[in-house]
């Protein structure tokens, strides 16, 4: 890879940008197609998912390729730890349906996230499925959370504006060097 600093990996050597790109803000762009499948392999056995059931997909975001969880990715992980999700809160703000879940473990530990929909003057089936969503969403935000699974849900993925996708790379820009160095340590012990 030239003269540029890279890691030699199991899969072949990475150079550091590629890797801080990826712990940085999720960019899985710069990675090969080898790598792409060894990073999507890595994240399914970590969270202990079933790679074989697509519980992940690659997508193009805001000049990035990110992974993101789909629908098996939650189910997997609520029938594998045995967690139970259950609704704390349900109300609609303006314009705004937000929803509050909390994932239980069986020793009694629980974690309490959110999820937000826009649904406007939405009306019959449209509000309906918009409200069925905000569930979704809620529930799934707070199974990855309390998982530790640090990927957006498809929901979420499907919600974005152009300014709230701003906002994700700018709060990823954001990251505290202790967590950069921290990731950075995770991502290179992988791959060597």
């Amino acid at each position: 890879m030239g003269n540029e600093l890279s890691i030699q990996t199991a899969i072949g050597e990475i150079d550091i940008k590629t890797i801080l790109a990826l712990i940085t803000n999720g960019d899985c762009s710069k990675l090969t197609d080898e790598q792409k499948i060894a990073y999507y392999m890595y994240i399914c056995k970590g969270a202990g998912l079933d790679p074989g059931t697509a519980p992940l997909q690659y997508i193009a975001l805001g000049g990035k390729l990110i992974l993101y969880a789909k629908k098996a990715a939650s189910d997997q992980l609520v029938k594998n730890r045995h967690l139970s999700v259950s609704l704390i809160k349900e109300e609609t703000e303006g314009d705004v349906r937000k929803v509050t879940a909390r994932v239980t473990d069986p020793s009694g530990y629980y974690s309490e996230d959110m999820g937000a929909l826009y649904i406007g003057k939405l009306g019959g089936e449209n509000l309906a499925n918009a409200l069925m969503k905000a569930v979704t969403k809620a529930k799934r935000r707070t199974v990855l959370s309390f998982c530790g699974i640090g990927l957006m849900d498809e929901t979420e993925v499907e919600t974005l504006t152009p300014q709230e996708r701003k906002d994700k790379k700018e709060e990823a820009n954001r990251l505290s060097n202790a967590r950069v160095a921290e990731r950075m340590d995770k991502t290179i012990e992988y791959f060597t």
